[in-house]
């Protein structure tokens, strides 16, 4: 019976959650699927599982969810083909980049650059579904507009399926795009950190020490006070 309570609770959370808190407007009907798609797939990932249940019971267990996520992958994949004018379809082709499989990343990415050039995230998106976006970066959408973070991520992609170069020339220019901020502001872009960081790894990875220099100064000059910074300091003494 407890249990029965506890899903019945959750459901009328959901359901509120779906409604415009600042209008009470009910969503459309395509809206409603996107909402009651994504707070699902948001509650299905939070899901942990039991202690001290038996091992064959937790694979079944883990089979389900991931049989459930499957279903919930495609209908959200569905609701971008059926709904590509909703306003919530740039939503929907980010989500989809963060939660599919590794190799449907930039195709993902790729949708969201190409077909909606003016992206954003609708507020609700970004109020109810912050766990769903990339990890500790849940003001990024708004700080640095969606189109940006979505080709940072882009070359971030490209740099962890070893096409250095084209993920070098995507991370210069996200990082060119933020040279007139002064210090105390880049400290609230960790993604300016991030990309100097794979730039590091991509020009070892292609032998290139003078990409390597260009990443120890560049980074030295630009970047907040940080430990981080210190190390790239360091790396230009050593490499000069």
């Amino acid at each position: 019976m407890k249990f029965g309570v506890v899903v019945f609770l959750s459901m009328l959370l959901s359901n509120a959650m779906l409604v415009n808190a600042e209008t009470n407007e009910v969503p459309l009907p395509e809206e409603r699927v996107f909402k009651e798609t994504t707070v699902e797939i948001r509650r299905l990932l939070s899901i942990e599982p039991q202690a001290g249940i038996p091992y064959r019971e937790t694979i079944k267990q883990l089979e389900t969810q991931q049989s459930r996520f499957d279903e919930l992958y495609r209908t959200l994949s569905n609701f971008l083909k059926e709904f590509p004018n909703s306003v919530y379809a740039d939503d929907a082709a980010f989500l989809l980049a963060q939660i599919g499989p590794v190799n449907m990343k930039l195709t993902h990415l790729d949708v969201l650059i190409n077909r909606y050039p003016e992206g954003r995230l609708e507020k609700w998106s970004i109020e109810n579904l912050s766990s769903l976006l990339p990890i500790s970066t849940p003001q990024a959408p708004e700080r640095l507009g969606l189109l940006t973070l979505a080709r940072f991520e882009r070359a971030h992609t490209l740099s962890g399926q070893h096409q250095y170069e084209d993920s070098n020339r995507g991370m210069w220019e996200f990082i060119n795009q933020f040279t007139h901020l002064v210090e105390q502001d880049l400290k609230e872009i960790p993604q300016v950190a991030f990309a100097y960081m794979t730039l590091e790894r991509n020009y070892i990875a292609l032998k290139d020490n003078k990409g390597l220099e260009r990443v120890y100064r560049d980074a030295t000059t630009r970047l907040p006070t940080s430990s981080l910074k210190d190390y790239f300091a360091n790396k230009a003494g050593i490499i000069q």
